[in-house]
């Protein structure tokens, strides 16, 4: 298993799954602290984050709507749809900063212009803004644009959700708000690399962007969340279960240790982690060559890794 570099751990988005009342604390703090400045380049971050986020909030609040927590609240379908010429805009400008207008990427992407977003049903106009974020998913120098069509996608088909109530929409709002906390991690990200080349010198301000303590607990409670780790371990050339074999999980807490069972199994519960976490996983037995896996743990998130022993290569007599 390869052991991925920490930087490309998005720990944004990591240490928040399953807490959608964690994300949208940290990326409220983070729009409030970055709206404050007065630096061009921390108010540019805030412009690329500002609709994201607002996308995202709304969301929250239209599932609470659907799942009864909040009465009301929500906004006016009809608000949000308003907001389709001036979102059109941007959308179009960041595609024709790539392709020229009229090119023939360009006309596949807007092959009748804005008329599909300005008329016709709610539906049909919600449906064009989702056919557009397909169109733009995976198109080279098109990914940022993507995210905000998605997002915004996502706000309007929610908003719409919540105000007909339809049977299901618990589910599909929570498919969306899940979908949206990742857009918001991904922003988070971009956002934090720019940081760190702008205060390469100063990193200790990077510090005042984000509020730590929210990215170093995990859960709604605020306390660490619990993964499991488990396995089967088998002999590399017959294919047999293993038993009685030692795997030791090192972490940076401490190390712990199980057995696997007569049938090859080994289960290590409730493993506390406050953030994600590289960490080796070594397997021992007697007659058998030690074999050691870099995995990297997250909070929240079981894992399965099962593994092969060899036993050792025997030396080769020389010839008389």
């Amino acid at each position: 298993m390869t052991r991925p570099w920490i930087f490309q751990i998005n720990t944004f988005e990591v240490n928040t799954r399953g807490s959608n009342r964690k994300m949208l604390s940290l990326v409220t703090d983070t729009h409030s602290k970055l709206s404050g400045a007065t630096d061009p380049d921390i108010l540019m971050l805030h412009g690329l984050l500002d609709p994201v986020y607002n996308n995202y909030r709304q969301i929250c609040i239209d599932y609470d709507v659907v799942a009864g927590n909040r009465e009301g609240g929500t906004l006016a379908f009809e608000i949000v749809m308003a907001q389709i010429p001036q979102q059109l805009r941007i959308w179009e400008s960041g595609v024709r900063a790539v392709h020229i207008e009229d090119s023939p990427i360009e006309k596949s992407i807007f092959p009748n212009k804005r008329g599909p977003f300005q008329t016709g049903t709610y539906e049909e106009r919600v449906g064009a803004i989702g056919t557009l974020a397909q169109k733009l998913n995976g198109m080279a120098g098109l990914a940022a644009t993507h995210a905000l069509v998605l997002s915004f996608y996502n706000m309007a088909l929610g908003t719409r959700v919540a105000q007909q109530q339809d049977e299901g929409a618990l589910a599909q709002m929570s498919d969306l708000r899940e979908q949206q906390r990742v857009i918001v991690a991904d922003m988070l990200y971009g956002i934090l690399g720019y940081l760190m080349f702008k205060h390469r010198s100063e990193r200790d301000m990077i510090d005042n962007y984000f509020d730590l303590t929210l990215l170093r607990s995990v859960g709604d409670g605020g306390t660490p969340a619990t993964m499991t780790l488990s396995g089967t371990v088998t002999h590399a050339v017959f294919g047999t279960v293993l038993g009685g074999v030692q795997v030791e999980l090192l972490l940076a807490s401490g190390t712990i240790t199980v057995t696997t069972t007569a049938t090859g199994q080994y289960v290590a519960p409730d493993i506390e982690l406050s953030e994600a976490e590289d960490a080796q996983v070594r397997f021992s037995r007697a007659g058998f060559v030690d074999k050691v896996e870099d995995v990297t743990f997250v909070p929240g998130e079981d894992q399965e890794l099962n593994v092969a022993m060899q036993v050792p290569s025997l030396p080769i007599p020389p010839v008389p």
